[in-house]
């Protein structure tokens, strides 16, 4: 139940990003830029690259067999660094590995 806010001020406090999206993230976090804001193309330039998607695993281990639970978490967390296609990368490997706890097939999982 942690909200996009309070991950926003965790990574602050951890200092959280060192490159892209989430060093862009984590540099308007330090200045009172928060989290969703601090991903928000109007805010962070580096919006649209991977970084949710590089930690999209994480959502779907927290989620395992409840893709659609994944797929929300990722969406909103990941606003602390991303939007749109930033974002959505993230939530499409969430669903994947949440999938892959209650399906075996790949091709079923990639066609779900």
């Amino acid at each position: 139940s942690v909200t996009v806010e309070q991950l926003g001020q965790q990574w602050l406090e951890n200092r959280v990003g060192t490159w892209g999206a989430g060093e862009w993230a984590r540099l308007n976090l330090e200045k009172g830029i928060k989290a969703p804001l601090s991903g928000h193309p109007q805010y962070n330039r580096m919006w649209f690259t991977m970084g949710n998607q590089a930690r999209g695993e994480l959502y779907g281990l927290l989620a395992p067999g409840m893709p659609n639970l994944a797929a929300q978490l990722s969406h909103e967390l990941g606003h602390v660094s991303s939007y749109a296609e930033g974002t959505l990368g993230g939530v499409f490997v969430s669903v994947v590995v949440s999938l892959g706890f209650i399906e075996t097939d790949v091709r079923k999982i990639l066609e779900n």
